[in-house]
């Protein structure tokens, strides 16, 4: 059972973070992960929080259609289904395990900051096939396993040299894959779910799309340099609550 105070949270969380992830491409899955986390029991997180980012990329996908690109698609697709399945494998071991969780987000922290701090840490521009497929890859394990991929994918996505209207909708596909695979584990939520979380998911629905179409329309005034900046600002905050407070914290204190 979801609450009137939670649900409110929750619906307030989606507004702001899809429109978050409008102007910038990433940040906002991040933010609703600790939101769902904070509101919802552990076994309902990942499935949950599929939901709400599932309904925001399809609204991010729709807003930035023009810039989507077919071939990036399928080539990101094709590594993204194998990891995906394996990644479904392993994501009842961490709900049982919850230990495991702060030394991968360590470790992810930890690579973010040498991308950003050291350039030779950096994805080298290249042979665009591979880095899709590696792109693929990647979110396909992290998608159930980390949950929020914006921060893994990141350095892969800045590597394509993208326009930040195409980044945003390359964001966009990233997450409905990602968050798409989450949804099949509501099936294997031991109790069975009540009125208030699907009345729940279903106003969710409508508040990515309102946040959406809000931060779209912010987007549109934002300078490639600015949406740079800030871009790699938001990738430094999250990499620190990454390493410091889901990372160090929950791992030795």
């Amino acid at each position: 059972m979801i609450g009137l105070t939670a649900g409110a949270a929750l619906v307030a969380a989606a507004i702001f973070t899809s429109g978050f992830s409008s102007v910038i491409g990433l940040g906002g899955g991040m933010m609703m992960l600790l939101v769902t986390t904070l509101t919802v029991d552990f076994a309902l997180v990942m499935p949950m929080f599929g939901a709400i980012q599932s309904s925001s990329a399809i609204s991010r996908i729709w807003f930035f259609r023009k810039h989507l690109d077919g071939d990036m698609i399928l080539k990101f697709g094709i590594g993204f289904v194998p990891a995906a399945m394996l990644s479904g494998s392993l994501w009842a071991y961490f709900v049982t395990t919850e230990g495991a969780q702060p030394y991968i987000k360590m470790v992810i922290a930890t690579y973010m900051l040498l991308f950003l701090w050291f350039p030779q840490f950096r994805v080298r521009s290249g042979n665009r096939t591979r880095l899709l497929l590696l792109l693929g890859v990647l979110s396909g394990f992290a998608a159930l396993t980390v949950g929020a991929v914006g921060s893994v994918v990141a350095p892969f996505i800045d590597a394509l040299d993208l326009k930040k209207e195409r980044m945003i909708a390359a964001f966009g596909v990233i997450s409905i894959f990602s968050n798409g695979a989450k949804l099949p584990l509501f099936f294997l939520v031991a109790e069975p779910l009540d009125l208030t979380v699907w009345a729940t998911i279903g106003i969710l629905i409508g508040a990515t799309f309102i946040g959406t179409y809000v931060g779209r329309g912010i987007q549109q005034s934002v300078s490639d340099k600015l949406f740079s900046k800030i871009f790699r600002t938001v990738l430094g905050v999250m990499a620190l609550k990454l390493l410091i407070w889901d990372g160090i914290r929950v791992a030795y204190f």
